[in-house]
């Protein structure tokens, strides 16, 4: 942009544009301003040029000047408008997600990365830049400049959801790009584009996930769901499509046949590409809530089981009617009974009475403890004898080897009603593991722990194992082979089409090439095949 005739340009804010990130008119401003550094803009935006801000989770926007919080807005307006943030809070709890939010209008990130789950959810803790073509040539017609989009940067989108085509990826401001630029979509600085003949179902299928994306990105604006609802939400509709199915294991099948396609896609390449970890990944959303989940798992796993968005939020407001009304009903049963038996216990002065349980006699009495010492269930001996629970309770106390032998033989019966419901669980699921077991029969798995250990781990000996390894059963040598001859079959294919081969080329087609090299003890041969080629690179250009 160019300057005034009679001075340098004015330091006023610009304006958002449509859709626009918090990023990219930072980009502008720096522009307009016409610094030649990027401490330059950072000291004009927050008063400290080591005030720094990353792309995709600005911070330190309490600090931002006076001038840019009237035109652009307070720091939270903008957390909520103009970053992805909102997209991780749905299924975070209302204080994670004040956590967060006040995290960004501090002067440090700490560990919010890890609190929204981007660590440990396999997806990646970067997030790209992103750009669609199309877009930026509709931009400069309309505004001038091409900037950074909103609805392009989400975790997961892949296309663009205006013109359908596939994002390209910047090269600026990634792990392996060096310091902190700013920057605004330009050909130069992004991957280059795609023109493949997708499959029309893995379009469908990568284009209904988007608008799922923008949409729960939308409701994170407005409210989040209760985890403990979330999850009995997950567990009633899968125990429905079970039921549909031979077993629990049947559903793993499913999932892992939708996530399938999916894992063809850089986002998504982490996804379980077996059955037992499908059915690792329905176990870690149906048992009970953690925090620290990354919400495209969640998206992903609602996509396949309730078919959109909109089914999950309606699945969930109605278990979230039913377990509101069941407390209440719960509660007013409560009051119900202390209030039956404060009025059965008012004498006609007013006065509570205390009524002692009455003396039992003979044969009554040997009766009852005869029934007691064989196990029978307090209730029923209640029941059977027309007797109050105190007044059973009052001959156990009294009648400690009878209390014994109650105790006794009925852990030993419900021994064997649990011992039998897990063997014949297993019979009918023999193909899973202890992880799909539990799923099926989770109130029997909790008693067998908590009462008769020795031989429930007895039994998961002998289930198949579904764990999917760890660092120890890694072959390195076998991964550090077949990135090399992935990477090697690439640049031989672009050698055939005359393409140019550097270092932003090889990252962008393997994302995960840039942690590999961190390793210090792995993947020695493809450090040594990336140092030749960026060699021939050098030599080619000089």
């Amino acid at each position: 942009m160019s300057s005034r005739s009679d001075g340098p340009v004015s330091d006023f804010p610009l304006h958002w544009l449509e859709d626009e990130i918090f990023f990219s008119i930072c980009a502008r401003q720096h522009l307009y301003l016409g610094n030649m550094n990027t401490t330059s803009t950072l000291t004009w935006l927050f008063g400290s040029p080591k005030a720094g801000t990353n792309h995709d989770f600005p911070f330190n926007l309490d600090a931002l000047n006076e001038k840019a919080r009237l035109t652009w807005g307070n720091s939270t307006s903008i957390i909520f408008r103009h970053t992805i943030l909102p997209f991780f809070f749905p299924f975070q709890s209302p204080q994670h997600v004040a956590q967060a939010v006040a995290t960004l209008k501090g002067s440090t990130l700490g560990s919010i990365k890890y609190r929204l789950g981007l660590l440990t959810g396999r997806f990646g803790a970067e997030h790209p830049l992103k750009a669609c073509s199309e877009c930026m040539i509709s931009d400069r017609t309309s505004s001038g400049v091409a900037y950074w989009h909103l609805m392009h940067q989400y975790p997961g989108v892949v296309f663009c959801p205006k013109h359908h085509l596939h994002l390209r990826e910047c090269s600026r401001n990634r792990q392996w790009s060096g310091r902190f630029q700013w920057c605004l979509p330009d050909d130069e600085i992004l991957s280059p584009e795609q023109h493949n003949d997708w499959p029309a179902d893995e379009l469908r299928r990568l284009d209904t996930l988007s608008r799922a994306i923008h949409q729960l990105a939308k409701y994170g604006n407005e409210a989040s769901f209760h985890p403990d609802i979330i999850c009995k939400t997950y567990r009633t509709a899968l125990a429905e499509f079970s039921a549909g199915s031979a077993s629990v294991e049947g559903a793993a099948v499913s999932l892992a046949r939708y996530i399938a396609p999916l894992r063809a896609y850089t986002p998504f390449s982490s996804l379980p590409a077996t059955t037992d970890g499908a059915a690792g990944l329905l176990w870690q959303l149906t048992r009970r809530p953690r925090g620290h989940c990354h919400p495209l798992k969640h998206l992903i796993f609602i996509q396949w089981l309730f078919g959109s968005l909109d089914g999950f939020v309606e699945a969930y407001n109605r278990m979230s009617i039913s377990e509101r009304v069941h407390k209440e009903n719960h509660n007013s049963h409560d009051i119900d009974r202390a209030t039956d038996y404060q009025q059965s216990h008012l004498s006609s002065t007013g006065k509570n009475i205390v009524r002692r349980p009455k003396k039992l006699k003979e044969p009554l009495r040997s009766n009852i403890l005869n029934k007691l010492a064989s196990g029978e269930d307090k209730i029923a001996v209640c029941t059977s004898f027309k007797i109050t629970i105190s007044t059973v309770n009052r001959l156990l106390r009294s009648e400690l080897y009878i209390r014994d032998q109650w105790i006794a033989e009925n852990k030993l019966r419900n021994t064997r009603a649990y011992r039998l419901a897990w063997l014949s669980a297993r019979k009918s699921n023999s193909d899973c593991g202890v992880k799909c077991l539990r799923l099926c029969i989770p109130h029997v798995y909790i008693w067998l722990y908590r009462n008769d250990t020795l031989w429930l781990h007895s039994q998961i000996n002998q289930l198949p194992s579904g764990r999917r390894g760890n660092n120890s059963n890694i072959d390195w040598l076998k991964r550090d082979a077949e990135l090399a001859d992935s990477i090697l079959n690439f640049t031989e294919s672009k050698l055939g089409e005359n393409a140019d081969i550097n270092r932003e080329a090889l990252y962008f087609r393997f994302p995960q090439l840039a942690k590999c090299l961190e390793q210090d003890y792995h993947y020695p041969v493809t450090k040594k095949l990336v140092r030749q080629l960026n060699g021939r690179h050098r030599s080619g250009q000089n």
